[in-house]
């Protein structure tokens, strides 16, 4: 179920992509978890298919630790031109207000 959810974002990436010049670089997908866990194999996946959509390549940044926050404290000082995203799981940040509060993002 979550791989077709996946997809359809992808594909609906990718119809707009060829009447805009976004991206025109690599775009960075940011995982908060380990390399070779269930996580990281789904955003492998998604980053083969966003490639082939996008034409464009898609790295995939393993960042774990912290309970994915450390990926996520990268992600909000990265760049805000689209070019990194940030890969979780649904139930994974649920506990947001227990979440450090040295973790910078938008308010």
């Amino acid at each position: 179920m979550i791989v077709l959810k996946l997809l359809s974002i992808a594909l609906a990436l990718a119809c707009g992509a060829e009447a805009q010049t976004f991206p025109n670089k690599s775009i960075r997908l940011l995982v908060g978890y380990a390399p070779g866990g269930g996580a990281d194999t789904l955003a492998r996946l998604l980053a083969l298919k966003l490639t082939d959509a996008l034409d464009q390549q898609v790295i995939v940044d393993s960042r774990p630790g912290a309970g994915s926050t450390i990926g996520a404290n990268i992600l909000a000082k990265s760049a805000a031109d689209g070019h990194t995203v940030y890969f979780r799981c649904g139930v994974c940040h649920g506990a947001g207000d227990l979440r450090p509060t040295s973790l910078r993002h938008d308010q």
